[in-house]
C-alpha cells in the first residue's frame, strides 16, 4: 500500500536526523531515536502508520530523495520511492549497524507507548522554556562560542543559562524562567538541545536526567545532563 509522509512528520525526522543520521523505523506510529553517544533518546507519535520495521542508514539521503519521490511503499527489504511513473528502490539497512533505542521512555499522555517503556526519575524541576527564550538563548550562545547551557538558581530565581561553565571569566547570558527554594546548578552541552521549535515543559531531575515536551506537538525527549551538575533541595 502506498503511503505519503506529511510535512509535519518530516520535519520530525530531519530534527531527528541531527540527533542521529541514522533511523529504525518500527511498525506503528512511533518514531524514536538516540544519539551515538546514548546521551539523547528523542520520541515522536504521527499521523501515519509505519507497516514494517525498517532500517535507514543515511536518513538525510532518505529524505532528499523523498523531496523528489513523495510516495512510498514499504517492503521488508526496500521501499519503493515514486512520482507518477518515475520510481526509486531504497534499501532498507541492516538494523544492528544501527545505534536505536531497544526500550523507551514511556511518552506523556501517550496511547502509543509500548508495555516495557519505563518511567522516567522522580523530577526535581519543572519549569516551561518558550520558544522565544529557547532561540534567544540558543544565539547568544552561537555569537559567543558558549558550549554550556544551564538551570540555574539565583535568590529563589530560576535561570536559564548559556554559558562557558569551565570558565571563571566566561560571558554569561540568561532569562529567568521560574522559581525555586532549591539550590542548583543542572548543566547541559548545547550541542545535545537538539529540538524542533516550540514551548517545552521541562522537567529536570537531580539524578541527572531531563525531558523535553513539546506543547502542541506529540513530542518529548530526554537527555542527560552534565555530571558536574549540582542539586541540594
Amino acid at each position: 500500500m502506498k503511503m505519503k509522509i506529511s510535512e509535519s512528520t518530516q520535519l520530525v525526522l530531519r530534527n531527528f536526523a541531527n540527533i542521529n543520521q541514522s533511523l529504525l523505523l518500527k511498525p506503528g506510529n512511533r518514531i524514536s531515536t538516540m544519539s551515538v553517544m546514548r546521551n539523547i533518546l528523542a520520541s515522536a507519535d504521527v499521523e501515519e502508520v509505519f507497516p514494517v520495521e525498517f532500517g535507514i542508514y543515511d536518513l538525510p539521503r532518505f529524505l532528499g530523495n523523498l523531496s523528489i519521490y513523495p510516495e512510498l511503499e514499504f517492503n521488508d527489504k526496500y521501499v519503493l520511492m515514486s512520482n507518477g511513473s518515475k520510481t526509486y528502490k531504497f534499501m532498507a539497512s541492516d538494523p544492528s549497524i544501527i545505534v536505536h533505542p531497544t526500550t523507551t521512555f514511556a511518552m506523556d499522555d501517550s496511547e502509543h507507548n509500548a508495555p516495557d517503556a519505563k518511567e522516567a526519575p522522580e523530577y526535581d524541576i519543572d519549569v516551561t522554556l518558550t520558544g522565544p527564550a529557547l532561540s534567544t538563548i540558543a544565539k547568544v550562545a552561537s555569537i559567543n562560542s558558549l558550549p554550556d547551557y544551564a538551570l540555574m538558581t539565583e535568590d529563589g530565581v530560576i535561570n536559564f543559562v548559556a554559558l562557558d561553565k569551565k570558565s571563571d571569566t566566561s560571558d554569561l547570558a540568561k532569562e529567568p524562567v521560574g522559581k525555586s527554594d532549591a539550590d542548583f546548578k543542572m548543566f547541559f552541552r548545547a550541542e545535545n538541545l537538539k529540538l524542533v521549535e516550540g514551548d517545552y515543559n521541562v522537567r529536570v531531575s537531580r539524578h541527572k536526567i531531563s525531558t523535553f515536551r513539546h506543547q502542541t506537538k506529540a513530542l518529548q525527549y530526554w537527555v542527560t545532563l552534565e555530571q558536574d551538575s549540582e542539586y541540594n533541595g
